[in-house]
């Protein structure tokens, strides 16, 4: 698969300074990793779009510059898979109000979201 997926929870800008060197200005984004389900086919050959789940453990959430963001992606929940509460443990700041502590089990990655994202994806466009 030829990206990786992340969900944004904050963008910070600090001034930091390494041991003798001179104070610079850093962004960074604090994230929430998602993987492709592998067990899903997905893509144009499949006829299906890919399915990404939270990842769990000490690698769920890291930090990223903002550089490495090719662009943003429409992700959509599947509704049919539900939810679970086993990848966080009870109330986490990983979640906003409205999805009451739970995660869905997965999202659909809309390779249509608009014409840029489906370029993306067919490898045709220029640039992609």
């Amino acid at each position: 698969h030829p990206y990786l997926y992340a969900r944004v929870f904050g963008i910070f800008h600090t001034v930091a300074k390494l041991t003798g060197q001179r104070f610079q200005h850093v962004e960074f984004l604090w994230i929430r990793w998602l993987q492709v389900d592998e067990n899903k086919q997905g893509g144009f050959a499949a006829k299906r779009m890919y399915q990404v789940r939270y990842l769990d453990g000490e690698h769920a959430f890291g930090f990223i510059s903002p550089d490495d963001v090719l662009r943003a992606c429409h992700l959509i929940p599947s509704f049919s898979a539900g939810f679970t509460e086993g990848i966080l443990d009870g109330s986490s700041i990983a979640r906003r109000v409205d999805e009451n502590n739970q995660d869905y089990d997965a999202y659909y990655v809309n390779m249509f979201a608009d014409r840029d994202m489906f370029m993306r994806f067919t490898g045709d466009g220029i640039g992609h």
